[in-house]
């Protein structure tokens, strides 16, 4: 065999185990309901790359999903929680599974939470955790995403943050 074509095979070579390397290395999520999530991000003043890196790790996009706790759809949003947005709303009837009744339902709910609490980390420990249980932990506590008391909510920020940085290089 020639240099020359040692030479090819070795840069062919390098090239595909490359190649490989970022497809392995560097994660790739979907992008869905991109229309209905920039709609209700803007009309309830929330970075789109927020919702849907929340609505990814809440339901992985599964807007039949059902949680062991009961919470229902892309957002994951609890029936009361549901039912006091509808009265918010003067909605009369709503159907969790729907898709733009779950966005909108959910973008409204963290537009709640940012106006109880103005920072990010702390909404997403609310979405969560529960608006009640962050209030007891800055009862105790100031909290970063460092310091959030409860492991699993800790794993959740710190996951919805690194969507939120994936998926503001692809809205």
């Amino acid at each position: 065999m020639s240099k020359t074509k040692i030479i090819l095979v070795c840069i062919s070579t390098f090239c595909l185990v490359l190649l490989v390397l970022i497809v392995i290395l560097i994660p790739s999520y979907p992008i869905k309901y991109k229309s209905e999530v920039i709609k209700y991000a803007h009309n309830y003043n929330l970075d789109p790359e927020l919702v849907m890196a929340l609505m990814y790790a809440e339901s992985g996009f599964d807007s039949n999903a059902v949680s062991k706790k009961g919470a229902i759809g892309l957002m994951q949003i609890m029936p009361l929680t549901a039912e006091w947005i509808a009265s918010e709303l003067n909605d009369k009837g709503f159907d969790l599974f729907e898709v733009d009744t779950n966005i909108r339902y959910g973008c409204f709910y963290l537009n709640y939470l940012y106006g109880k609490f103005n920072d990010k980390i702390l909404v997403l420990c609310a979405y969560n955790a529960g608006e009640s249980r962050v209030r007891e932990w800055l009862d105790k506590m100031e909290i970063n995403k460092d310091n959030i008391p409860f492991t699993e909510t800790k794993n959740y920020v710190n996951r919805v943050l690194k969507l939120e940085k994936y998926y503001s290089k692809k809205l």
